[in-house]
């Protein structure tokens, strides 16, 4: 259990690394609040089902506005404000050559990587105060950010990348409004979760997500750490192998 009992929101965790990340959040003692679509999948597991909470958060809904809460539960924005970790894992994957790629397609990968959360942190972090402040925020993107990749996944590295570059960036700005910032930056290699169902693609040689989550967990729950931390974690000859030495994009 970490020593200090603190409130955990996940963007994204009904399935693959988000519930893990959840579970392993009930197992340190930490208040859990999960979001997803469908957010009930999560809790019918035994290690969150009357431990962790859930709301509704469809981040592939395209927001009217600069607010629309529609998509999102009830308490989704309060416990959103409320955070003291807050993990951003929502995430899609397509993998196609980008000329068969689909408007919708493309529209879909964007809302649910970048436009949606971004709008929602916009709202978290403009209603904290100054004296305050802001959430950890632990960003999931993947290895596909900086490898170079010739197989179809040309939009998915463009939004991962431009998620790592974001959160990067929005750690410097949130350091000359508030005096404690932390922000955590993972990049996993290929996990065993969903994304791959039906994908024909051997899974085998990945990461278990649980796996994942707990070496995340140990570096987001450390006191001492340089604020913006970066990790990329990959299943290597058989052992899980976390590296937080930033990259450079990588050609193909």
């Amino acid at each position: 259990m970490s020593e200090e009992r603190k409130r955990v929101m996940i963007w994204g965790g009904s399935r693959g690394l988000g519930k893990r990340l959840a579970m392993e959040s009930v197992r340190r003692g930490h208040l859990t609040w999960i979001t997803g679509r469908n957010p009930e999948m999560a809790m019918r597991d035994s290690d969150l089902a009357g431990v962790a909470k859930c709301d509704r958060a469809d981040f592939a809904a395209v927001p009217s506005g600069s607010v629309d809460r529609g998509f999102f539960g009830r308490d989704f924005h309060a416990h959103s404000l409320n955070a003291d970790i807050l993990f951003w894992v929502a995430g899609h994957w397509l993998r196609k050559p980008f000329w068969e790629c689909t408007p919708e397609e493309i529209q879909r990968l964007m809302s649910v990587h970048l436009l949606v959360p971004m709008l929602r942190l916009r709202e978290t972090i403009a209603r904290r105060n100054d004296d305050g402040f802001p959430p950890h925020l632990v960003v999931i993107s993947s290895s596909s950010a900086w490898k170079g990749r010739d197989d179809g996944q040309a939009a998915y590295g463009a939004v991962q990348a431009a998620k790592v570059q974001f959160a990067r960036n929005l750690h410097a700005e949130l350091g000359r409004r508030f005096t404690e910032v932390r922000t955590t930056i993972v990049r996993p290699g290929g996990m065993k979760t969903e994304f791959f169902d039906g994908s024909g693609i051997d899974t085998a040689p990945f990461a278990d997500p649980a796996d994942v989550a707990a070496a995340i967990w140990s570096r987001v729950d450390l006191a001492e750490r340089p604020p913006l931390l970066e990790m990329d974690i990959a299943q290597k000859d058989g052992r899980l192998v976390v590296d937080c030495t930033p990259h450079d994009p990588l050609c193909p």
